[in-house]
């Protein structure tokens, strides 16, 4: 595991870093779910537009923009309850333990739960929710979505923050297992490979569907430095 696992915010030159400056950032309002850009139509639908102002992201939450028009990066979200059966701690974990490669991608951390970053190496699959055991414990984000990945979370007490802090993998979806050991190019419903004018795509009263929080929580025990464990063991407080 990274030892850069940190509560703290990162420059905007780091962030694009984390993906290879491959990346299309939006600017969310801090606080909110609330974009704070226009969106640009486009012959395939609308969207927001990617924003290449480094200063004013610098000063607003950050989301990412995903699926195949923005370079292919996904994000699977992990938000299962106690309520539900599933700790979304348990779920990651138990992730993790079968896919090795995401202890070397990003993973990041809102109020609850995790996402764990990942650059496909073909045709991303659309948006849709994920299982285990006929329970709804998570989501593939993909095409038509965003997830925040910066910035003081909707709850206006959490911050944002990265429990590895590594450049995203590139993999394709046969090299992943999902939670019941099934590959996750099985697990996904079978339209999956789209093309990047067929996807539906959001009008902005989808916003608030669309934009969602960043995710996660990694046990201490998966991490290897002090410094981590810490932050673990503390929940990562939030910055001050």
């Amino acid at each position: 595991m990274s030892e850069n696992c940190t509560k703290n915010r990162i420059s905007v030159e780091e962030l694009r870093s984390l993906f290879q400056d491959r990346v299309s950032l939006i600017a969310v309002r801090p606080g909110s779910k609330e974009m704070a850009q226009k969106w640009s139509i486009q012959p395939d639908g609308s969207y927001p537009e990617a924003n290449t102002n480094n200063r004013q992201l610098a000063a607003m939450g950050i989301a990412v923009r995903l699926g195949n028009k923005d370079h292919n990066i996904i994000s699977i979200d992990f938000d299962g309850s106690a309520e539900d059966g599933f700790e979304a701690d348990s779920l990651v974990e138990r992730f993790i333990e079968l896919n090795p490669i995401a202890e070397k991608t990003l993973i990041s951390k809102g109020s609850r739960g995790a996402n764990i970053w990942f650059r496909l190496s073909h045709e991303c699959p659309r948006k849709q929710n994920l299982k285990h055991r006929d329970v709804v414990v998570g989501e593939f984000r993909s095409d038509g979505g965003l997830t925040i990945i910066q910035g003081l979370h909707a709850n206006k007490v959490d911050h944002y923050r990265f429990l590895n802090k590594m450049p995203v993998v590139e993999v394709g979806l046969d090299q992943l297992v999902w939670l019941d050991g099934r590959p996750m190019d099985q697990v996904l419903k079978t339209e999956m490979y789209t093309r990047t004018l067929e996807h539906k795509t959001p009008s902005n009263a989808d916003t608030e569907n669309i934009i969602t929080d960043g995710g996660g929580w990694l046990r201490a025990e998966l991490m290897q430095s002090k410094s981590c464990q810490r932050l673990l063991n503390s929940n990562c407080a939030n910055p001050e």
